[in-house]
């Protein structure tokens, strides 16, 4: 039997048993709704070797960045590196910088958060129009979330919702989860039909899908100074 902590995520769309690991090391196990506890239990001591293998690629992820959170400190904004400026009580994205008030490391990365939040929704509703326009596919809304481990989601609403830190990812990265979640809109489960319609979005998904597995934790807390 697996020995560690790990969290199970039921949903009713889904129809096997999938495995991987969040950012903190913990094991998430996604099920069919009508999963007994009993085979859910079986099925991880039947994948133990692949639960581990998972382990082994989460230990060779890409080092975890340090922030500061200081002025002139740059920031990724969908593919653009900013420079961080302390302003008088603004709280705004330019062309040349991003603005925020002078404060201690843990004021300024909350200031930035709620900046990149409003941010993140005006760009990903534009970006949803320009890319899924050619295809018919386009949500009803677009929402911004906080969410730990989940780059974003469609509901049967043909609702979106994008977790805002996905504008400080790469942004070839950041353009497969968009056109991934826009695939959802046609296609809510993760068929060969879903996975077609995906790189036919976004050539080389799987790639930028395995790119995206070796992030690090792209807003950790603030470093010690140095």
């Amino acid at each position: 039997m697996f020995e560690g902590d790990f969290t199970v995520h039921r949903s009713s769309r889904r129809k096997r048993v999938g495995f991987c690991f969040n950012d903190s090391g913990v094991l998430e196990v996604h099920a069919p709704a009508g999963l007994s506890e009993t085979l859910l239990r079986k099925i991880i001591a039947e994948n133990l070797p692949l639960i581990e293998k998972l382990r082994q690629d989460l230990s060779r992820r890409m080092p975890p960045l340090r922030r500061y959170y200081r002025e002139g400190e740059l920031f990724s904004l969908w593919g653009r590196e900013l420079p961080l400026v302390f302003s008088e009580r603004l709280l705004l994205v330019t062309d040349e910088a991003i603005l925020v008030p002078r404060g201690s490391p843990e004021q300024v990365r909350g200031d930035l958060e709620r900046v990149f939040r409003k941010y993140a929704l005006k760009l990903l509703e534009e970006k949803c129009r320009t890319t899924g326009a050619a295809h018919g596919l386009l949500p009803e809304s677009v929402g911004i979330t906080g969410a730990r481990t989940r780059w974003g989601s469609c509901s049967s609403r043909k609702h979106i919702s994008f977790c805002w830190k996905i504008l400080l990812l790469p942004e070839e990265l950041a353009r497969y989860i968009l056109c991934h979640e826009l695939a959802h809109l046609r296609h809510l489960d993760h068929s060969a039909a879903f996975w077609a319609l995906t790189e036919e979005l976004c050539p080389e998904s799987q790639i930028k899908r395995k790119k995206l597995q070796a992030q690090p934790e792209l807003w950790p807390l603030p470093a010690a100074a140095e």
